[in-house]
């Protein structure tokens, strides 16, 4: 018998038209495609117009540099109109007319100092005074601390009776050796500042009829936080010679602080945090 033996045939299959034309058409694309990568690389405008774009650039940058410059120029003289004592060395401010790091250091060293005699004030000298003096003496007096109150009334008062002068003791911006910037024009900071002075007088005040009254301990307590929110003010008129409230018939001599003048307020300003954290957590 003869053994069977399968045969195989193999054929090329031709590609069929649609395939040739969608090779066609890719070797075209492709080709077109680098046509074009050439043509914008190698092409004559180009580099003038990336060059004309990247001056139109320098330029756009320098505007804006003056522009800035200009601002600044005309916010100086406008301090310098409203504002003299914004000027370096006001008659005769030794800080102001200090270097940026001289006087950020000296102003931060008298916030700093402030803020320690104003704990050593709290923590030693007034237990050290309670029991020095007698104990009915203390108690006298004690009870007529919140009468302070009253005078932050006043001093409330004062920011909407004379607004200007109190505008003269916001610090401008960048005073301090550029320190300063706050958001807010002057009148906002006067006018909030005062408001909050005469609430939290009048909250104290209530001590007075009732010595355990809560809302007289957390005025007085707000009372502290806004004398030390206002330091910046205080040390203003020192740094700047900055007149501050005054009357219309001041003289030459009353628009400037001598330097024992100024050392005289810094105390005060210790005492009054002094009582009125007493007043707080008495």
């Amino acid at each position: 018998m003869r053994a069977f033996s399968p045969t195989v045939t193999l054929t090329r299959r031709k590609d069929s038209p649609s395939s040739s034309s969608r090779s066609a058409k890719c070797t075209t694309t492709t080709t077109t495609t680098k046509a074009c990568l050439t043509t914008t690389r190698t092409h004559p405008f180009s580099a003038p117009l990336k060059a004309s774009h990247r001056r139109l650039h320098i330029r756009a940058t320098n505007d804006d540099d003056d522009s800035k410059k200009a601002r600044k120029e005309e916010d100086k003289e406008d301090n310098s109109l409203s504002s003299p004592w914004a000027q370096p060395g006001y008659k005769g401010a030794w800080v102001s007319q200090q270097d940026d790091r001289t006087q950020i250091l000296v102003v931060v060293s008298i916030w700093i100092g402030l803020c320690l005699l104003t704990y050593v004030s709290c923590a030693k000298v007034g237990p050290f005074v309670e029991e020095l003096v007698p104990d009915f003496v203390f108690q006298f007096s004690k009870r007529t601390w919140p009468l302070l109150g009253l005078t932050y009334v006043l001093a409330g008062a004062a920011h909407f009776a004379l607004p200007e002068g109190f505008d003269a003791m916001v610090p401008h911006e960048n005073a301090f050796g550029g320190l300063w910037k706050l958001p807010g024009s002057k009148r906002f900071h006067v006018n909030w500042t005062g408001a909050c002075e005469i609430v939290g007088g009048l909250g104290t005040l209530s001590l007075v009829v009732d010595p355990n009254s809560s809302l007289g301990k957390v005025s007085a307590f707000a009372l502290f936080a806004l004398t030390l929110a206002v330091t910046p003010a205080n040390t203003y008129m020192f740094t700047n010679n900055s007149p501050g409230p005054l009357p219309p018939d001041a003289t030459e001599e009353m628009m400037v602080l001598t330097p024992p003048q100024h050392f005289a307020r810094g105390l005060l300003q210790v005492f009054l945090l002094t009582m009125l954290w007493g007043v707080a957590t008495g």
